[in-house]
């Protein structure tokens, strides 16, 4: 199984999800940035906790599998990238140079259903948060209105 698609879409994919990944450790499966092929669809994603970014695309083959890994490599030079699964391992080759990388896959590892996540989410009443010094600001600002 397998899926093909141009490299600069799968880089411009991942670096979008770059920047909602958790920069500690504490919970390190918010670290993760996750690709799930459904059908015919593409779909990377991250979330830390507070945000999740969503890349969808259409490819060119209805296989399905799921991984997780951390980070990627993406030269900038190549013009497709294959990704497939062998021996357990995520297989990662740019097109045309042949560039090869071997993700291990965890049995641990744990991806998302995105469907169900999105649909649990909108169903639920989450509390907003604030830094403290931004609540100590707006407290501020309506003293002042009132005073």
């Amino acid at each position: 199984m397998a899926v093909k698609l141009p490299v600069s879409s799968f880089k411009k994919m991942i670096d979008s999800c770059k920047r909602v990944t958790a920069k500690n450790d504490a919970r390190p499966d918010l670290r993760n940035i996750n690709i799930d092929v459904t059908g015919n669809k593409l779909r990377i994603w991250a979330l830390d906790g507070y945000r999740i970014e969503i890349n969808e695309m259409f490819v060119q083959d209805e296989d399905n599998f799921k991984a997780s890994f951390e980070s990627i490599y993406v030269p900038t030079n190549e013009q497709e990238v294959q990704i497939s699964i062998v021996d357990e391992q995520l297989e990662i080759t740019y097109i045309p140079s042949g560039l090869r990388m071997y993700i291990p896959q965890d049995n641990k590892d744990k991806v998302f259903n995105i469907d169900g996540f999105i649909e649990g989410q909108k169903e639920k009443d989450f509390k907003i948060s604030f830094k403290k010094q931004f609540l100590e600001d707006a407290l501020k600002k309506q003293v002042k209105m009132i005073s």
